[in-house]
């Protein structure tokens, strides 16, 4: 059986290193230079786009290479928008009828069951970015300006040694 995949080092560094293992000194450290939000993207998700990008970045959980899973989240909370307002016009149960006009049968709209492979979908991007409570139990964020005592140690300027 597989093992889980490897915790980032940022996320042992920010839950305290719980294992004790030795922590990747190499692990890249992508820019944080995100772009804008693409221009194709729904209406609905350049909303999420807007609202939740300034906080994932202030909170340092998002980096250049994350903007294609991020986006993904956007384009699927869009989906999932465009799946409600249906169930919001519409209710949930198709009525098939006869050539009469009798109700011979009820089945839900595609859009009930797409909005929950949708929910699925989001609450795995949520728990990635820590957009829930629990998620965000797990990562003490650190924010990007703010360099603790060890850091500015490890990046102070040797002593001149003559």
């Amino acid at each position: 059986m597989a093992s889980p995949h490897p915790v980032p080092t940022a996320i042992k560094q920010a839950r305290g290193n719980p294992g004790k293992r030795p922590l990747n000194k190499n692990e890249p450290k992508p820019s944080t230079d995100i772009p804008p939000c693409p221009e194709d993207m729904p209406p609905e998700g350049k909303k999420a786009w807007e609202f939740l990008l300034p906080e994932l970045k202030r909170i340092g959980v998002i980096t250049r290479i994350d903007v294609i899973s991020f986006r993904r989240y956007c384009q699927n909370l869009a989906d999932w928008h465009t799946c409600q307002k249906f169930i919001n016009d519409n209710g949930t149960d198709l009525k098939i009828r006869d050539e009469e006009g009798n109700v011979t049968g009820v089945v839900p709209y595609p859009q009930v069951k797409r909005k929950r492979e949708i929910e699925v979908l989001l609450l795995r991007y949520e728990d990635l970015f820590g957009l829930n409570p629990s998620s965000r139990s797990k990562v003490q964020a650190v924010i990007a300006d703010q360099e603790d005592d060890l850091e500015k140690l490890l990046n102070a300027p040797l002593p001149n040694r003559e």
